[in-house]
C-alpha cells in the first residue's frame, strides 16, 4: 500500500510539473506575442509621425519660399522705381506753363528729389 501511494504521489507530482511547464510555456509565448504586437504598433506610430513631420516641413518650406519670392519682388519693384527716378533726374520737362492763377507753380525749381538740384 505504501508503495502504491508513493507511485500515485510520483505520478501526481509529474502531472503537476508537466502542467506547470505547459502553463509557463503558454505564458512565455503569450508575452512574446504581445511584445511583438506592441513593437509593431510603435513602428507604425513612428512611421506616421515621420510622415506628418515631413508634410509639415514641406508646407513650411513652401511658405518660406513664397515669402522670399514676395520680398524679392518688392525689392525689385523698389529698385525699378529708384532706377527710373535716377534716369529722370536732371531731365527738364516742358512746357513750364502753370495752371495756378495766384503766383508761380510751387513745383518749378524744386529739383527732382535725388539731390541733383536740377530745376524743372
Amino acid at each position: 500500500m505504501g508503495y502504491e501511494n508513493l507511485r500515485n504521489f510520483a505520478s501526481t507530482q509529474q502531472t503537476v510539473q508537466n502542467g506547470d511547464y505547459a502553463l509557463a510555456q503558454q505564458l512565455s509565448e503569450c508575452c512574446c506575442t504581445t511584445q511583438r504586437a506592441i513593437d509593431g504598433a510603435k513602428y507604425e506610430n513612428a512611421q506616421g509621425i515621420a510622415a506628418v513631420n515631413a508634410n509639415i516641413n514641406e508646407k513650411f518650406a513652401a511658405l518660406e519660399k513664397n515669402q522670399l519670392e514676395q520680398t524679392i519682388a518688392a525689392q525689385q519693384n523698389q529698385i525699378n522705381q529708384l532706377n527710373l527716378q535716377a534716369q529722370m533726374c536732371g531731365v527738364v520737362r516742358y512746357p513750364n506753363a502753370t495752371t495756378y492763377s495766384a503766383g508761380g507753380n510751387p513745383f518749378f525749381g524744386a529739383g527732382c528729389g535725388c539731390g541733383c538740384g536740377a530745376a524743372f
